[in-house]
């Protein structure tokens, strides 16, 4: 099966020297598809505008991506970054690097620069899109935790439930239930849990069951 490395990475603003250093010495695996995508603030001639002075790292960030068999697939001049101040320039900030293995696999689609999926921040999402060449069998989930009640309760727990939750659905029939139990009537109990509250219980009355009956609900079943 064909895998795709994802490397997400970001580095900060450089003030007297940049921080790519442990990445400029590491190359990629030739043979495995590779994408590396995040914010790299690097001004360069490949993808800024031309009115952006390169970063003084920019030729040892080209000889890398030489190296590496990486290209860019941002379109030239495009920007990714937006400033809020009236003196920032719009900039080329945000890269998607591919190499010539993930080039090949032709399971990635052209990047998208998009302002609308930017979640309010001053950098554009980049968006891809990555084709599986293979079908990919999903593992069905567990069966949900759920509640347990004696097959000898069955239809009395369903009942005290019904009637302790009126909702659109079961409201008229909860009151049938209610009405029709007869004095002296079991008290049925119910404790259920919601993840971060206390413990909760309420009680009605049922005309099958002469003893309290327990149903709980673990934490990760939710009600």
């Amino acid at each position: 099966m064909v895998k795709l490395c994802i490397v997400n990475m970001y580095h900060p603003p450089p003030n007297r020297h940049h921080g790519l250093g442990y990445v400029f010495q590491h190359l990629l695996d030739d043979l495995t598809p590779a994408l590396l995508i995040g914010d790299f603030n690097t001004h360069s001639p490949r993808w800024s505008d031309p009115d952006h002075h390169p970063s003084p790292w920019a030729l040892a960030f080209h000889d890398w991506m030489d190296n590496s068999g990486l290209h860019c697939l941002n379109d030239p001049a495009t920007p990714t970054w937006f400033g809020s101040r009236d003196t920032d320039c719009p900039s080329v900030l945000d890269l998607a690097l591919v190499n010539e293995a993930a080039i090949f696999e032709g399971q990635l689609s052209e990047l998208t620069i998009s302002h609308s999926e930017s979640l309010g921040s001053n950098h554009t999402a980049l968006l891809l899109d990555y084709y599986l060449t293979e079908g990919v069998i999903m593992t069905p989930p567990p069966a949900p935790a759920g509640y347990w009640a004696d097959a000898d309760h069955w239809d009395a727990w369903v009942k005290a439930f019904t009637t302790a939750y009126h909702t659109s659905d079961n409201l008229l029939w909860a009151k049938d239930a209610t009405t029709s139990a007869p004095a002296g009537g079991g008290m049925a109990t119910a404790h259920y849990l919601t993840p971060g509250a206390e413990t909760n219980t309420f009680g009605v009355h049922n005309p099958i069951v002469s003893s309290p009956l327990i149903a709980t609900q673990p934490n990760n079943c939710p009600l």
